[in-house]
This record gives structure tokens, sequence and C-alpha cells, in this order.
């Protein structure tokens, strides 16, 4: 099984997430789990467009340091 290899792409998920700031973490935490935009727009008391924002943002850093699992 390759349950250890996905340990490590999981730590790595988890380590990149480390490196967002707390409210985005936060943020891009509810919409992996599931949460509709305006849901956490207003958990946040912010605009739907500002919450889509920085989903788009994120998720684009989160690309950029895990590009070495786009080959999987």
């Amino acid at each position: 099984s390759n349950k250890g290899e996905n340990k490590f792409v999981s730590d790595d998920i988890e380590k990149a997430m480390c490196n967002l700031s707390e409210e985005n973490y936060q943020i891009f935490r509810l919409f992996l789990e599931g949460y509709k935009y305006h849901e956490i727009a207003s958990y946040f008391g912010m605009p739907e467009g500002t919450v889509k924002t920085r989903i788009h943002m994120t998720r684009k850093k989160l690309e950029k340091q895990l590009k070495v699992y786009r080959i999987l």
C-alpha cells in the first residue's frame, strides 16, 4: 500500500496550509469541508466576493507550493 506516501502528501499539504494567515486558513478549511461561499462570508462577516477571491488566491498559493504533486 502507499499509506506512507499519502502521509507525506498529507503532511506537505498541512505544512503549506500552515503558511497561510489564520483567517485565510480558516476560510479555506471551511471551503474544503464543503461550506458554501455565502455561509463562509456570513460566518466571517465579509462580502461573498471577498471569500471567493481569498479562496482563489489561497488555491493558487497552495498549487505553487505543492506543484511537485501535479505529476501524480
